[in-house]
């Protein structure tokens, strides 16, 4: 725990010195930027020093439950952690309309950004012990879950295609720890924006599914290692300003 405070701490330090006036400027022109987190017990892996860094960038974090809420609310950007909603795969199918809402919002330009368990929940379906299960079909993905982990360790990665979040060229490190993968010929809708130097990803070669202005990856990245993560994503969501809008 100290170890990872004084690498935040750097990380915080280093960050207002490249850009000292974002979170100033946010703060002058009164503009909120509202980001949805799914939390419970399907999704509960998130760095805290990510949901720490998007405040720090001025958003506005609320929680949702994807096993007990009837829908998402509206927000400037949708961020869907790692879990094991395979486990939870009959209630997270159970409540449809809160997975109709993520793929109704995300239909109408809403910035979604997923890591590891939400790649397969933002898919079509997920086979788990023999029973398949349906998700939120924003991606025509079905997935599978292997006996053996599929990818796990370090991730070496460059963005190579055109996403909402990251620039080209940049080079991106992160960790991966997942027991799914995608079924043999499924999935068509999407784009795939990151080439793997190192890793498996979705397919081997490839990660970070790309549909509209949805962003979903097998590989978690670090704050404090990536550090214009959440300007990054924060950036993205006040320029589309998806929750105003949606008011309108």
């Amino acid at each position: 725990p100290k170890r990872v405070e004084k690498t935040f701490q750097g990380y915080k330090a280093q960050f207002c010195q490249d850009t000292p006036a974002t979170c100033q400027d946010m703060a002058q022109t009164g503009k909120t930027v509202l980001v949805g987190v799914i939390r419970d017990p399907a999704f509960q892996f998130y760095y805290e020093e990510n949901l720490e860094a998007l405040r720090e960038q001025g958003a506005t974090i609320i929680f949702f439950d994807s096993l007990r809420d009837k829908a998402i609310t509206p927000v400037d950007l949708l961020y869907i952690g790692g879990g094991f909603p395979e486990v939870h795969a009959a209630s997270l199918e159970a409540n449809k309309d809160f997975r109709d809402s993520i793929r109704f919002h995300a239909g109408r330009g809403m910035p979604v950004y997923g890591e590891c368990g939400a790649v397969m929940y933002l898919g079509r379906t997920v086979c788990f012990n023999g029973e398949t299960r349906q998700m939120c079909g924003v991606f025509d993905v079905d997935f599978e879950l292997a006996k053996k982990p599929v990818g796990h360790g370090y991730v070496e990665a460059v963005v190579s295609g055109a996403n909402p979040f990251f620039p080209r060229d940049e080079r991106l490190k992160g960790h991966e720890f997942h027991y799914s993968r995608p079924v043999e010929g499924s999935g068509s809708n999407f784009q795939l924006a990151l080439s793997l130097q190192k890793g498996f990803g979705y397919n081997g070669a490839s990660d970070g599914l790309v549909k509209n202005n949805v962003f979903a990856a097998y590989t978690h990245f670090h704050a404090g290692g990536f550090t214009n993560w959440a300007r990054l994503l924060v950036a993205k969501a006040g320029a589309v300003g998806y929750a105003q809008g949606a008011k309108e």
